[in-house]
C-alpha cells in the first residue's frame, strides 16, 4: 500500500516581506493523542499579516462607501502583490495577478480559495473541510463532540474513518476492507496553501497589481447587484450580500 503523500507543501518564509511577519513557523494540530492514520502534524505555513482576518472584530472598520451608486467597498492592492475586494457583509475577495482566488466570509466564517491553474480547492466551513488535489478529494466533516468524520475519494475507491476509531476503511470494487491510507491534517489554514503556492507574490508583484487595479471595471446593476471585472475574472454581489 502506498503512503498517501501529503500536498500541504511548506511556504516559504513570506513574513519576511513585511515588517511585524509572524516569523519561524509553528507546529500546529491537536496535542493529544493522535490516531494512527493522522499524516504528521504539518507546519503551519508562515504567511502575509491580515490574511486570517475573517474572524477580527474590527472588518467592519475596513469598509468604505463608495461615492458612485453608494455600493460598499474597497479595492486595494496590497503589499504582498495581491489584488485585495472588499465587499459589503463582511465578504473579502483576495486575487493573484496569475489568477488565484479567495474569498472569505468573515460573517459566517467561510473561506474558499481555487488556486491559480484550478487544480486545488479548498474550502473550511463550520460544518466541515475539503480540499481537493489533483484527483484526490478529502472532506472532513464536524462532530458535535468531536468525533469528526472524514473521507477520502480518490483513484483507488473511497477511503473513511472517525476522530476516534482507529481504522481506516476502503471501499472499492472488491468490496469494503481495511487499509493503512492516511488522511490530512485539515486543522491549519491550508486555504492560503491553495491560494499562494502556485501563484506570483510578493513586492516585485505590486507594479503588476497595481496595473490590474487601475484597469477594474465597476457597474451596478438596475437591480442592485454590484459588479467588478479585474483581470479578466468577474465578481459580482447581489443586494442580499451574495457573492458570486
Amino acid at each position: 500500500m502506498v503512503k498517501e503523500e501529503s500536498n500541504l507543501t511548506a511556504f516559504q518564509d513570506y513574513s519576511k516581506f513585511l515588517e511585524g511577519g509572524l516569523g519561524q513557523a509553528e507546529l500546529v494540530g491537536a496535542a493529544a493523542w493522535q490516531p494512527p492514520w493522522r499524516a504528521p502534524l504539518q507546519r503551519k505555513a508562515p504567511f502575509y499579516p491580515g490574511d486570517d482576518i475573517y474572524h477580527a472584530d474590527t472588518w467592519r472598520d475596513l469598509e468604505v462607501t463608495d461615492a458612485v451608486g453608494g455600493a460598499r467597498y474597497n479595492a486595494s492592492v496590497t503589499p504582498h502583490g495581491t489584488v485585495c475586494l472588499r465587499l459589503r457583509d463582511r465578504v473579502k475577495v483576495d486575487m493573484t495577478v496569475d489568477g488565484a482566488v479567495r474569498v472569505t466570509n468573515a460573517k459566517y466564517n467561510i473561506v474558499l480559495a481555487l488556486s491559480q491553474s484550478g487544480a486545488a480547492a479548498a474550502l473550511i466551513h463550520p460544518n466541515g473541510r475539503v480540499y481537493n488535489y489533483r484527483s484526490r478529494v478529502e472532506i472532513q466533516a464536524h462532530h458535535q463532540q468531536g468525533n469528526n468524520k472524514y473521507a477520502k475519494m480518490w483513484y483507488k475507491g473511497v477511503s473513511f474513518t472517525a476522530e476516534q476509531c482507529a481504522l481506516v476503511y476502503l471501499v472499492d470494487a472488491a468490496g469494503t476492507r481495511t487499509t493503512t491510507d492516511t488522511f490530512l491534517d485539515m486543522s491549519q489554514d491550508f486555504t492560503l496553501n491553495v491560494f499562494y503556492n502556485e501563484s506570483g507574490h510578493g513586492p516585485s508583484y505590486v507594479n503588476k497589481a497595481m496595473s490590474l487595479l487601475q484597469a477594474m471595471q465597476y457597474w451596478l446593476t438596475d437591480d442592485g447587484i454590484d459588479n467588478w471585472i479585474i483581470n479578466n475574472v468577474r465578481v459580482s454581489q447581489t443586494a442580499d450580500g451574495l457573492v458570486r
